[in-house]
């Protein structure tokens, strides 16, 4: 399951680089709280 998340991650974190190119406060609006959560618990 920790490869499933570490590729929501990785699109994610894609997404975000993207969408800063258009508005840089898309970054803040792009983070989801599940996101967050599973980043605090990252292995």
């Amino acid at each position: 399951m920790s490869i499933i998340y570490g590729l929501i991650t990785i699109i994610y974190l894609i997404l975000m680089i993207y969408a800063s190119f258009f508005d840089e406060s898309a970054i803040v609006r792009a983070i989801p709280p599940s996101l967050l959560v599973t980043l605090k618990s990252w292995p």
